[in-house]
């Protein structure tokens, strides 16, 4: 049973077009789960939408924190099982109120992820001039995945220690930023981030899960067993 693992590379974008499209390869490797993070800064954490496509196919909402008190943060998490492979478009549509300058997304697919339950409880937390931090319920295993919104005046967030880095990147206001990480299971795992500057933060996280393991067949033999009376 392996855990989930990053498959083929991480595409961010930050708010150039409206509707933003962005081409992705998506690898053919068996048990593939498409991950499309999205932040949402400054003017449009509280009244702006955003729903997700891959080659037009729907890419369910994992998890959505809501807007910070000041509107400065948001984070959204995407998943979509078994996505087609190729190369094709995600396109975000965006309504409501909201910046394109101050949205961005990270892109990336994990394989070796569960098809039929493929992830566990999904958190998030908001913080007003606080570095984010969110502990997820979690197993060896799996693969403890986030996405951390973070306003700030142009100084890289750093991922928590134990955390590898899958996407640090800023919007296109350039104090806004988009982070991605992962980190493996435990029974708790805290997915953090430091370098706020006394802004708001919103963080979501998920754990991904493995493949089940295939049961193997014992054979059972069965006795008919006769007792004779002795006359």
């Amino acid at each position: 049973m392996a855990a989930p693992v990053l498959d083929g590379t991480v595409t961010t974008w930050k708010g150039t077009a409206d509707p933003p499209t962005i081409s992705f390869t998506v690898s053919s490797n068996a048990n593939r789960y498409l991950k499309v993070d999205v932040v949402m800064g400054l003017g449009s954490a509280a009244a702006g939408t955003c729903t997700v496509a891959w080659n037009g196919t729907s890419v369910p909402l994992v998890k959505d924190s809501g807007a910070s008190a000041n509107d400065q943060a948001r984070a959204l998490i995407f998943g979509l099982v078994a996505p087609e492979s190729g190369t094709y478009n995600i396109v975000l549509t965006l309504g409501g109120t909201y910046e394109k300058e101050a949205v961005a997304a990270a892109i990336m697919v994990y394989k070796d992820v569960d098809q039929t339950t493929p992830i566990g409880t999904a958190v998030s937390a908001l913080f007003d001039g606080v570095d984010p931090t969110v502990d997820v319920t979690s197993a060896t295993g799996e693969t403890v995945v986030d996405c951390m919104s973070m306003r700030g005046n142009g100084s890289l967030p750093v991922v928590g220690a134990s955390q590898t880095e899958r996407a640090n990147a800023s919007d296109n206001f350039a104090f806004g930023w988009i982070g991605s990480s992962e980190e493996a299971g435990a029974t708790t795992v805290t997915m953090s981030w430091s370098g706020s500057e006394g802004f708001d933060n919103a963080i979501a996280a998920v754990p991904l899960k493995p493949v089940a393991a295939s049961g193997t067949a014992v054979p059972v033999f069965l006795h008919n067993l006769q007792v004779q009376g002795i006359a």
